[in-house]
């Protein structure tokens, strides 16, 4: 019985090591086409400074055109300096729309100024303009937006 018993775990050792041969196979493949698909998808990117950046010509609100740079995975640019800014306004010059969703956000506080009415303080989302200026808009008008993915 004793004897019998080792067989069967003999017998199931080789194949758990052939399965796990195989599953080793399996991944390593897995991250060649990874590597394969993450090389193609950046193709299709612009290298500025450290990051890679994509305009999305699709108009979208900020919150959903954040959500699909999510996807790649990316997020809204956030423009860091004067040179970045300047690279990014080369790139848009020769853009068919005239303003792009970035990552950035505001506070506006309208209750401050007693001459007033108090409204609630509200989220503006930040777009740049093919000249490179900054400009606060409602997140819920739908623009072009620039994805960045940060090396």
């Amino acid at each position: 019985m004793l004897n019998m018993v080792k067989n069967i775990l003999a017998d199931m050792n080789k194949t758990l090591h052939k399965d796990i041969v195989q599953l080793k196979g399996q991944l390593a493949l897995t991250n060649a086409n990874l590597a394969a698909l993450r090389r193609s998808l950046l193709a299709e990117w612009t290298k500025i400074g450290e990051k890679r950046i994509r305009i999305f010509t699709s108009p979208l609100d900020w919150q959903t055109a954040n959500e699909t740079c999510q996807a790649f995975p990316a997020r809204l640019i956030r423009i860091n300096g004067s040179t970045e800014n300047k690279q990014l306004t080369d790139l848009l010059s020769n853009q068919h729309d005239s303003l792009f969703w970035i990552g950035e956000q505001m506070k506006v506080d309208y209750s401050s100024d007693k001459r007033f009415h108090k409204f609630p303080a509200s989220t503006t989302c930040v777009t740049i303009s093919q000249r490179g200026t900054w400009t606060g808009r409602e997140c819920t008008e739908k623009l072009p937006f620039i994805c960045a993915i940060e090396n």
